[in-house]
């Protein structure tokens, strides 16, 4: 910030002089911003601000730099991000996007469409990314089984960018449930009804509960499974009859929590917000 507002004070002279900048840029590389159009194609001054911002300088650099693969090389390999920047002809280089989802997998999502269907450039960068960059394949990878399983390891909640058949998918959806409970709510309506797989995702997060089919938020033993993870507050995105369900009562007080019968629950359902004062109870 000081070095910017140095720079918008200093003689225009001073922005044109090669020397004065490149040592500015050794500083600071996103001072290249303020150096002068000339300077902007300088290639030694140009690699001087990439190697001192982590790449990002190269929005900065003259497009013609853009387009060069060891200007854009020397960027995305400090920060694949910078991707974003490169001229169109380098974010549809194989290598260079190979080299930049290697860094930061998200990167993906400033690849050509075609490098977006290279199972090799998307299956590294769900890798570094630990599963998100999925969400940046083409449709025909994530319909891609074997893609599609390897991001939901990593990170279940990209089940969301899953096709619509393998969101369908029992076994699919097991894996996304199992490294994230909240996956839940992007599976098929069929298999938001499934007991095994409602069972998976409550048994690691009992509010998973509320992605579940209204079917499985009645049945008594997935929402025991919910309780007994999540304490009694999970009753309040249970179906209501569950609140009086005496097997269920006698869990919560199994677990040491309020009486069904007394005044919490015997309001029925509550909604509980944070206010200035606490946590407060309103009636639903």
């Amino acid at each position: 910030v000081v070095l910017s507002w140095a720079l918008n004070h200093v003689s225009k002279g001073r922005t044109l002089d090669r020397d004065f900048m490149l040592t500015v840029v050794q500083s600071n590389g996103e001072a290249l911003e303020e150096a002068a159009p000339q300077l902007r194609q300088d290639r030694e001054v140009v690699l001087e601000a990439l190697r001192s911002s982590k790449g990002w300088a190269l929005q900065f650099a003259a497009e013609e730099l853009k387009r060069d693969r060891d200007i854009v090389l020397t960027a995305v390999r400090r920060s694949g991000l910078c991707l974003e920047f490169a001229a169109a002809e380098m974010r549809a280089d194989r290598d260079v996007v190979l080299a930049a989802v290697q860094v930061h997998g998200e990167a993906l999502e400033f690849a050509s469409q075609e490098l977006r269907r290279d199972e090799v450039v998307v299956a590294a960068a769900i890798q570094t990314s630990r599963g998100w960059a999925l969400q940046y394949a083409s449709e025909e990878l994530r319909r891609n089984r074997n893609m599609v399983l390897g991001a939901l390891h990593e990170n279940g909640l990209m089940l969301e960018h899953a096709s619509q058949d393998l969101r369908g998918d029992a076994e699919i959806a097991m894996v996304a449930v199992t490294s994230n409970p909240s996956a839940l709510q992007f599976a098929s309506e069929k298999l938001r009804n499934s007991k095994k797989i409602v069972l998976a995702a409550v048994s690691k997060d009992g509010f998973a509960l509320q992605f579940a089919s209204s079917s499985m938020k009645a049945d008594r033993e997935v929402v025991a499974a919910a309780v007994k993870q999540a304490g009694e507050y999970v009753l309040m995105i249970a179906d209501p009859s569950m609140q009086s369900d005496s097997q269920i009562s006698d869990l919560v007080k199994k677990n040491g929590g309020s009486q069904l019968d007394g005044p919490f629950f015997s309001e029925g359902f509550v909604e509980v917000s944070w206010t200035e004062t606490g946590f407060g109870k309103t009636n639903l």
